[in-house]
């Protein structure tokens, strides 16, 4: 009647590697080094608020405090782009040119 035959079938295994390409590579050692750089800068940050506390008096000058201020909201612009660029496609702008032209400044 009907019996089956054994019949092998090749079955071709594909691996995916995390790093397949250069730009995949390029890609994360850049979001890598963005995440640990805004870490860096948070924790510096952090301790120079923790220092010197929500007074005027107890730093050097009224801008000193108002950079950090500006420095602390950059780190978390980019812990939000890092995280947020997961959702988003490659390629496309998570903020708008204008504001990351402001807020990638070097102000230390």
């Amino acid at each position: 009647m009907g019996q089956k035959k054994d019949v092998e079938k090749e079955v071709s295994v594909t691996s995916r590697n995390f790093c397949a390409s250069p730009r995949r590579a390029l890609y994360a050692t850049a979001w890598i080094l963005a995440f640990c750089i805004a870490a860096s800068a948070l924790g510096i940050v952090s301790q120079q608020l923790q220092r010197g506390g929500n007074s005027y008096a107890n730093y050097g000058n009224m801008m000193y405090k108002h950079v950090l201020g500006v420095v602390l909201f950059s780190c978390l612009l980019v812990f939000l782009m890092c995280i947020g660029h997961f959702f988003t496609t490659i390629g496309s702008a998570f903020i708008p040119s204008g504001i990351s032209n402001i807020v990638f400044i070097d102000y230390l």
